[in-house]
């Protein structure tokens, strides 16, 4: 089983509605937490909120929803004192993805697993329709 946590990191609620979508489809997640900017939150307080969750000894993923956001910047500035890797955009797929290579036996380095979450949330973003003709 492979060791890394999951913050899902986002402006409002959306975090935690994709967890609680994530969960539905994979089951409980005890590496993964979301953590939401809410309102007149500042941007110092959510840093504190996170630290308060990372681990320096765990290689941690943080999903973010907008690149260049609070939360993606945030996230930035942790993995200069964290085992952080940062990835924005994030869609239900990669996140799923991410909850399954947790439970997985299969060995690749953390940049790996990486490209792996990143590669699978670009594949389900598809454009498609019905023809009727």
């Amino acid at each position: 089983m492979n060791q890394f946590n999951i913050i899902i990191l986002t402006h409002g609620e959306a975090g935690n509605a994709l967890l609680a979508s994530s969960e539905m489809i994979v089951g409980k997640t005890p590496h993964t937490t979301a953590i939401s900017l809410m309102p007149g939150m500042s941007p110092e307080a959510l840093m504190q909120q996170v630290k308060t969750i990372l681990n320096p000894d765990v290689e941690t993923i943080i999903f973010t929803d907008i690149y260049g956001g609070t939360p993606s910047n945030i996230a930035y500035l942790l993995s200069r004192e964290f085992p952080i890797r940062c990835i924005s955009g994030v869609n239900l797929a990669m996140l799923i993805e991410a909850n399954m290579l947790q439970d997985s036996d299969e060995e690749q380095s953390f940049d790996e697993y990486i490209q792996h979450i990143h590669d699978a949330g670009k594949e389900m973003i598809q454009t498609y329709c019905f023809n009727k003709g």
